[in-house]
Order: structure tokens, then C-alpha cells, then sequence
């Protein structure tokens, strides 16, 4: 979508508008606006690893590869998870299915975002890719703390190495794939 087409105006209203509404309920509520921008962080960290683990859970069982099964987990909050709450970070550690996935959007879109700017500033259509970048831009802002925890941080709660490693190489391979099935 162009900058310039006028449907862009309703789309942006529509998502500023229902961004907005959420922070004006948290400040009804007495809550700040780190609050709501950690809301939206849950929010899209939920849907990215549910989604992806539910997803590859219902093609395996169709396809006869896996029995569904349920594990109980540990819901209690032990000391360290609360001092990384208190402190306002995200505590990464969990399985390895619910972080490659999210540390491979993350990767993707922080790659696919370098290019979007580098290719706007060679060709100079802004008009065409400010939407998009945007966009990327915003997800980007979202997924802070996992690139956080995947980059910056050393204590226990970062992202593990391996999960960085596995996310880098799941995003190499999908980057590759694209470029192969574009361009040739």
C-alpha cells in the first residue's frame, strides 16, 4: 500500500485508533504507559509462539508424525521471575519451541528492515515502502526485549545462545528460500 492511496489514511486511523484505546483504558485503570506497551508486547509475543507451536502441533498430528499430548508446567512464580518483573524484563527462559520461532520473526524482520531502508535510499520511492517500514519499524519496537535478551543481556533470564543460534540459522534458511523462489 502507497503512502499516497487514500485508503492508507483509514488503515493508519484503524491501528493508531485501536492502540490508543487500550492505552486510555490502562490510564482509566490507574495503570502507566509502560504498562500498555508491555501489554502489546505479551500480546504479540503470545499470538507469534502460540500460533507457530499450534500450527506445527495440528499438521504433525494430521500427518500422523505426533500423538497429542499435554505436559503440566510449573505456573507458580519463583523468586527470579519476579525480581525480572520488578525490574521490567522479560524472562526468557523457557523451551527452545516457543523462542525459535519468536527469535526468527525477530530476525527476519529486523533483516528484512535494513533492507526495506537500504532499497528506499537507492531507489528513493519513499511513497511506496514508508508503510511497510513503518510497519517493520513498530515491530521492531515491540520486539525490543527479545532482542535484548538476545543480543545485550548476560544474565539468567536472556535468551539462550543456542535459541539465538537455532532462530539464525531457521532465518537463513527462509531468507535464502525467498531468494532463490523471487528471483530465479
Amino acid at each position: 500500500m502507497q503512502v499516497s492511496d487514500p485508503f492508507f489514511i483509514a488503515f493508519a486511523f484503524v491501528f493508531a485508533s485501536s492502540r490508543l484505546k487500550l492505552l486510555s483504558d490502562l490510564l482509566i485503570i490507574g495503570k502507566s504507559a509502560r504498562a500498555w506497551l508491555n501489554e502489546h508486547r505479551i500480546y504479540l509475543i503470545k499470538t507469534v509462539t502460540c500460533y507457530a507451536c499450534g500450527s506445527l502441533d495440528c499438521m504433525m498430528n494430521k500427518l500422523g508424525l505426533r500423538q497429542a499430548n499435554f505436559l503440566p508446567t510449573n505456573k507458580a512464580g519463583d523468586i527470579d521471575k519476579n525480581k525480572y518483573y520488578e525490574m521490567g524484563k522479560f524472562d526468557f527462559r523457557t523451551s527452545y519451541m516457543f523462542l525459535i520461532p519468536l527469535g526468527t520473526l525477530v530476525i527476519l524482520n529486523l533483516t528484512c528492515f535494513v533492507g526495506g531502508v537500504a532499497r528506499v535510499i537507492v531507489t528513493r520511492n519513499w511513497d511506496a515502502m514508508l508503510a511497510q517500514m513503518l510497519f517493520s519499524f513498530y515491530v521492531l519496537i515491540m520486539s525490543f526485549p527479545v532482542i535484548e535478551g538476545m543480543v545485550f543481556r548476560k544474565d539468567d533470564g536472556r535468551v539462550s545462545l543456542l535459541s539465538t543460534l537455532m532462530s539464525t540459522v531457521v532465518s537463513l534458511v527462509f531468507l535464502s528460500l525467498g531468494y532463490f523462489l523471487l528471483l530465479h
